[in-house]
């Protein structure tokens, strides 16, 4: 189980001690293939916190030590197998969270080769702004297009 070598791993140990305490007798497994978590963004000015399998998060994650990866790289680090991370970071590059200069629009995980570098897309944030413009959270001053204002 990849868990083993993760960074989310003294988490798990933690709430493990913490059930088998309270629940003297029971047996904590975790499936990971149906485990969530949610990752909460710090780049941006506004929290945003992403809903993401435990794969993705640990995936991201990564790019708090790192600003780019190659996917050889980050299999190295994660420890899955290939055809489990391929489809991990193919959500990941198609919902545009991640981007890779190597990898059209139009791509399939079989297009993903462990040499391309994988990085944070840098117009995610702009992305967001513009979602939140939309949906009216937020509306640009007036006079400076670059100064965004929290409407209540």
């Amino acid at each position: 189980m990849f868990m083993k070598n993760s960074m989310l791993k003294a988490t798990f140990d933690s709430f493990k001690d913490f059930y088998t305490h309270h629940h003297n007798g029971r047996k904590l497994i975790l499936l990971d293939q149906y485990s969530k978590g949610e990752v909460q963004t710090c780049f941006t000015i506004q929290k945003y916190t992403l809903q993401v399998s435990i794969y993705q998060m640990i995936a991201l994650l990564l790019f708090n030590e790192e600003l780019n990866w190659t996917v050889e790289q980050i299999q190295n680090k994660i420890h899955i197998q290939t055809e489990l991370l391929l489809q991990v970071l193919v959500s990941l590059l198609k919902s545009k969270i991640l981007f890779s200069k190597e990898i059209t629009e139009d791509f399939q995980d079989s297009n993903i080769k462990m040499n391309h570098k994988i990085e944070l897309t840098k117009d995610f944030i702009r992305n967001v702004l513009i979602l939140l413009i939309e949906k009216e959270y937020l509306q640009r001053n007036l006079n400076d297009k670059d100064i965004l204002h929290y409407l209540n």
